[in-house]
């Protein structure tokens, strides 16, 4: 699957390598790889639900905020898990996301899967490894 998007990387995050560095490599490919397939989810969900303006009908577009025109777009961003556990894609198939995302002319930057993947990271990240490790210790 050919996705124009946000790449969630571990080797960009020095905190988590530390933290895996400490885990057997059993343990550690698991973990990763359950904790990426949930960050991956839930910045789906959130740039899908959260990070696309909706309700403003034939409004002219916002400067700042990517809106709701079609659900095209909406629809379209999904998860490409097939370089998993170390690197996860977010993004959509559709010529014209990255257009948004990164504001190539004429149009303006207006982001909807960078801050998705920021705020599910900050948010939920710390709670994902320690179910992930929890389950991970409880395995036989």
């Amino acid at each position: 699957m050919a996705l124009n998007g946000v790449r969630l990387n571990v080797a960009d995050s020095v905190r988590i390598q530390r933290f895996l560095k400490q885990l057997d490599p059993k343990t550690r490919r698991g973990v990763l790889s359950e904790v990426m397939r949930a960050i991956g989810n839930e910045t789906k969900a959130d740039a899908r639900l959260n990070r696309i303006v909706r309700g403003r009908g034939k409004a002219p577009p916002l400067r700042r905020k990517l809106s709701w025109r079609s659900g095209e777009l909406t629809r379209s961003i999904d998860v490409d898990y097939s370089r998993q556990p170390k690197i996860i894609t977010v993004g959509s198939r559709l010529k014209y996301a990255p257009v948004h995302e990164q504001g190539i002319a004429p149009y303006p930057r207006r982001p909807y899967l960078e801050p998705a993947a920021k705020a599910t990271i900050k948010k939920h990240a710390p709670r994902f490894f320690r179910n992930a490790l929890e389950r991970a210790r409880a395995a036989p």
